[in-house]
């Protein structure tokens, strides 16, 4: 009875962590998105983090501003083979994006990169740390 009692409580915390792990994935994923929005950027990434595209490196400040030298546009996001790998304190994220632009009312353009992420736990709140990507061929 005891080892069938101990069974029963294995399974019962086995079950909890696969819960905990996926909502902390989804916590992740939830970041990923946000950190698209300039205007949230800071709140959503490390005070140390860096982005790496097409040969440049990027902190914070540059981000938003190379961002906002360009004319009023929106963008809508399709992500694809996301990955998620999660321990208690970090996160690594790999998958592609597909980034349809409407710049001025008027460009369109449609750019797919793959897309690399980590990410720390700073008092229980996920950021992004690091983000490299590059064009899809």
């Amino acid at each position: 009875m005891k080892m069938y009692s101990q069974l029963i409580l294995l399974l019962l915390f086995s079950c909890q962590q696969k819960k905990d792990l996926l909502a902390e994935k989804e916590n992740v994923k939830a970041v990923l998105l946000k950190t698209r929005d300039i205007d949230k950027l800071k709140a959503t990434t490390t005070a140390d983090f860096i982005l790496y595209e097409n040969g440049e490196a990027l902190n914070n400040d540059s981000t938003i501003n190379f961002f906002r030298s360009f004319p009023k546009f929106t963008v809508q996001y399709k992500f694809d083979s996301l990955a998620i790998k999660v321990d208690k304190q970090s996160a690594r994220v790999h998958y592609f994006k597909q980034a349809a632009f409407v710049l001025s009312d008027t460009v369109h353009m449609v750019v797919s990169n793959i897309e690399t992420a980590t990410f720390r736990k700073e008092n229980d709140i996920w950021k992004l740390e690091l983000l490299y990507t590059t064009k899809r061929k």
